[in-house]
């Protein structure tokens, strides 16, 4: 049975115009009238290497100069300060200069009177396999630009019964706050995925209503989980990336697995290096990339996991 596949995706890039890459490769940031926001970093790599951030400097298109930028070794943090300013949207770019040339990165200021939740993450999925352990938890983070905000913290679920998704707390939060999502699979029939939601609501909040749908797959079947879930590379036209590893694991005993790679772009096409190969779970494989013949531009591929009677996560 087909375990599952992991996507691979190539930049190719002009050997003369080659920059670094940020990531991310822009940021937001909402506040308050007279509020504040935390620091975000971006992290700055060439062919998938840290670069060293010689300087930094920051350019607002609209607004005084609320955009506060700071060097790390081999990352920018940004600051902002809405002192000042009325509610309204201002743009701004932050430009780091690296060892490896120079990047601009796009900063975007809503200042508002009312407050803006965020939720992290936008969904979560589970897999459990019968006969072994729960799935590990996974937290939700509730954060609130400006000042705290009020929440109310709920769950539903669309099948299965109310029993197996645990949300604590419940109720009413004050942002900053942390949920905690628990499985219980216990008495789930397999060959099902379980669906349910978590609702936050806030009459405090710019978007006072978030939902984060849950999903809950149960199988007799082992399940394999794949770290990182799918895999990017930059390269200069001609030039090499470094090689990545993926790591796989498995619910339950030890479980063979074979690897076989898929190129979609372009058809026939060979710059994915990953040999066919047999491995047990816990294991890991190495991804190399081969630029040589390629044009600038984006390739996709694939990562093909086989596994007899096993499920993907």
């Amino acid at each position: 049975m087909l375990a599952g596949t992991l996507n691979v995706t190539l930049q190719v890039s002009n050997s003369t115009g080659a920059a670094p890459v940020a990531t991310p490769n822009s940021l937001s940031f909402n506040v308050q009238t007279g509020g504040a926001a935390p620091s975000q970093s971006v992290n700055l790599t060439f062919n998938g290497s840290p670069v060293t951030v010689t300087g930094v400097t920051a350019a607002t298109t609209t607004g005084q100069n609320w955009l506060l930028p700071s060097v790390g070794s081999s990352s920018v943090l940004v600051s902002i300060n809405s002192a000042g300013l009325t509610s309204g949207t201002y743009t701004g770019t932050v430009t780091a200069n690296t060892s490896a040339g120079s990047v601009g990165i796009p900063v975007t200021l809503v200042v508002g009177g009312i407050p803006a939740l965020t939720v992290t993450p936008a969904s979560m999925n589970f897999a459990y396999q019968t006969g072994t352990a729960a799935p590990l938890p996974q937290t939700i983070s509730l954060a609130s630009s400006g000042t705290p905000v009020i929440v109310n913290v709920s769950a539903s679920t669309n099948s299965g019964g109310p029993g197996w998704l645990i949300v604590t707390p419940t109720g009413q939060l004050t942002t900053p706050a942390q949920i905690n999502v628990t499985i219980q699979p216990a008495g789930l029939a397999p060959g099902v995925t379980y669906t349910g939601t978590i609702q936050i609501n806030s009459s405090g909040a710019t978007n006072g209503s978030v939902t984060i749908p849950v999903s809950l797959l149960v199988s007799t079947n082992a399940i394999i989980a794949a770290n990182p879930t799918s895999l990017t590379f930059s390269a200069q036209a001609g030039g090499t990336a470094p090689t990545q590893s993926l790591s796989l694991t498995s619910s339950g005993a030890a479980l063979n697995y074979s690897i076989t790679a898929s190129i979609t772009t372009p058809s026939g096409g060979t710059w994915l290096q990953v040999p066919t190969q047999t491995g047990t779970t816990n294991g890991s494989i190495t991804v190399a990339v081969n630029t040589g013949g390629l044009a600038v531009g984006t390739y996709t591929g694939a990562i093909n996991v086989n596994a007899p009677n096993a499920w993907m996560k």
